[in-house]
């Protein structure tokens, strides 16, 4: 089963909603130096290995999935809080429109309930998997 790009980070993206609520109910934010943030990284890695290593059959894929998703969120997270450096030539394919900061932040509050995800076309580069906006 494939998915699209928006779905993918929808998915990300669901799974930061839940490390930010999980780290709101366990007292507050915390700060990760990205040592520990790849070492987290590495320890669901080594999980996801277990998993598609031990069970066999189409189980193994959803498991395995759930697992790579947090991996892939932790790294944003990491990146959320070290910077994210954009690829040498690539930034011209912006993800986001102007207005995502402010309705992440109105999200984070509770005020939005789902992260929302708006892809722009900038300079005729592909930015998302859907039609031309």
């Amino acid at each position: 089963m494939n998915a699209t790009r928006g779905e993918v980070y929808a998915a990300i993206d669901s799974e930061r909603a839940y490390q930010d609520m999980r780290k709101q109910r366990d007292q507050g934010a915390e700060y990760h130096s990205l040592e520990e943030f790849l070492l987290y990284m590495d320890d669901y890695l080594a999980d996801a290995k277990h998993i598609a290593s031990r069970t066999w059959g189409p189980e193994a894929t959803p498991k395995t999935l759930e697992v790579l998703r947090k991996v892939v969120a932790l790294g944003v997270a990491a990146m959320e809080q070290h910077g994210a450096p954009q690829r040498e030539g690539f930034s011209r394919f912006v993800r986001y429109d102007a207005d995502y900061e402010a309705r992440e932040q109105q999200r984070r509050k509770g005020v939005l309930a789902q992260p929302d995800l708006s892809y722009k076309r900038i300079g005729g580069g592909l930015a998302g998997d859907g039609p031309e906006d």
